[in-house]
């Protein structure tokens, strides 16, 4: 059951870890620790987003996740464009 749950919390700590960690495709550190846990985060993300869609989906109440995420996006990225510790792509 994913009653209890929000979907859109889930959502966005997705979105959070394939951002914070899209240093994985050009960035190859010798701590496969680090690698691994990285991917570990990814994945068990999207699993959990993946069964609330799809298998646990009678479950979950949409009426009751009523979080406005996108004042919360939208905030947090002129926050990201006004205030970069430098100013590249990975950052």
């Amino acid at each position: 059951s994913c009653s209890g749950l929000s979907f859109k919390s889930q959502a966005l700590y997705f979105f959070v870890y394939i951002t914070r960690y899209l240093d994985l495709l050009w960035t190859f550190t010798d701590s496969a620790y680090n690698t691994i846990f990285k991917l570990l985060f990814i994945s068990s993300s999207a699993y959990t987003i993946y069964l609330m869609v799809n298998d646990y989906k009678p479950t979950h109440d949409p009426n009751i996740d009523t979080f406005k995420v996108q004042y919360l996006l939208g905030a947090s990225a002129v926050l990201g464009i006004l205030f970069p510790p430098r100013y590249e792509f990975s950052e």
